[in-house]
């Protein structure tokens, strides 16, 4: 119960903090959005993130592969600065 409102917390303060940006990107896109084709405006629904919208890839239930979990290992070293050595290096 409590980590569920501390995720809803949570979330909502996350939207609250993009919503600055999710203007900036509403007002870009609508002085240079083409009205023939797409005639309604963009609102800022269009450009704030959905917390609990459906990740791309992601399939609840599913159980990752060996595979997909030293991948997942290598982009977050890398994203993080850090360096794949192989085994035996340094």
């Amino acid at each position: 119960m409590e980590l569920d409102a501390l995720l809803r917390r949570q979330a909502a303060e996350y939207r609250r903090g993009a919503m600055h940006t999710a203007l900036l990107c509403t007002i870009t896109a609508n002085i240079n959005r083409d009205s023939k084709a797409r005639p309604q405006p963009y609102t800022l629904e269009d450009f704030l993130p959905d917390p609990e919208a459906p990740k791309p890839g992601f399939q609840p239930g599913r159980e990752m592969s060996v595979e997909e979990m030293k991948n997942a290992a290598r982009m977050a070293t890398l994203a993080f600065g850090g360096v794949i050595r192989k085994r035996g290096e340094g």
